[in-house]
């Protein structure tokens, strides 16, 4: 869609503009069938263009800058504890609370780290400045919230834990596809502990793509941004929900060629803890019981070797 509007007026007036594909990146969006970005910077905006994003994975990623901490988060960095263990306990315990408080939280939004919040399905992707919007919109709310809708993306842990920091809302469905390419194929790697995979070492390996995260540590999120960074931030979340879907394709098939079911449990994230979920050795049955260290598996407690 083509506006006669300068893009400046574009943005101002509409609340969003359409950034056109970059020709540097052309061949790598021809491939994963992105044709569409909108740059959304005010709130009726992003309600209006994210209203038709219903159930099913959506990519998911985010973009962020150090942050002020609350009175609380400085009290438990001054906490004298046996060590980092028990400060990460402690604010999990105050996250939970807070998770079942009945008094609304309000955002500082001139303290938080979240500068953007990307979303792709299809062939779009949607670029929210948070920094511009400075409220919630309440379809952003409603994709984040939504049992029926998985955010996919990889390292959601750092994600879940901005999110949760500035907004606090819990996301109860969050897939990890770094994870996920770690269950696909461990024997690729079994010198490595079982961690998600970063995204770009992810698309390379499954979708044979090579995505550029040159630009990761050098763009000021928070500040002024071109359309080569709107484009290289939706890029990260089309990524991941291609990711997504080959992966649980091919999880799915390797369950029906070993008869045996691979837990959603080893891909996916309890928000508020910012942990993967994770099953134990004790679980019997169908499921194959993961080693938490290198993607292992056992039978009756005895080491069976890498999957499948």
């Amino acid at each position: 869609m083509s506006s006669t509007l300068p893009c400046a007026d574009e943005e101002s007036v509409l609340g969003f503009r359409e950034i056109p594909p970059s020709k540097e990146s052309s061949d790598l969006l021809q491939k994963l069938g992105l044709q569409n970005f909108l740059y959304i910077v005010a709130e009726k905006a992003a309600n209006e263009k994210l209203c038709d994003v219903r159930d099913g994975p959506v990519g998911f990623d985010t973009e962020f800058v150090k942050r002020i901490p609350s009175a609380t988060e400085k009290m438990i960095l001054k906490m004298r504890t046996p060590g980092i263990a028990a400060k990460k306990y402690a604010k999990h315990i105050i996250r939970f609370l807070e998770s079942k408080s009945e008094h609304v939280y309000e955002p500082a939004w001139d303290n938080r780290g979240l500068c953007l919040i990307q979303l792709s399905v299809g062939d779009t992707a949607w670029v929210l400045n948070m920094k511009k919007i400075k409220a919630f919109p309440k379809e952003l709310k409603r994709i984040l919230t939504s049992p029926s809708i998985t955010l996919t993306g990889a390292g959601l842990n750092s994600d879940a834990d901005v999110v949760w920091e500035d907004l606090r809302i819990d996301m109860p469905s969050l897939a990890d596809v770094g994870l996920m390419t770690r269950l696909a194929d461990p024997e690729s790697r079994t010198d490595e502990n079982f961690q998600h995979l970063a995204l770009d070492a992810a698309a390379e390996q499954i979708l044979e793509v090579t995505i550029d995260k040159s630009r990761q540590k050098t763009v000021d999120w928070k500040g002024t941004l071109d359309d080569g960074d709107i484009i290289y931030a939706a890029i990260d979340a089309a990524v991941s929900i291609r990711l997504f879907q080959t992966l649980d394709t091919k999880l799915y098939q390797k369950s029906v060629l070993i008869d045996r079911k691979i837990p959603s449990s080893w891909y996916t994230y309890r928000m508020v803890e910012g942990e993967i979920v994770r099953i134990e050795e004790s679980i019997k049955g169908t499921i194959i019981p993961w080693s938490t260290r290198d993607c292992t598996w056992y039978i009756n407690g005895r080491f069976q070797g890498y999957f499948p």
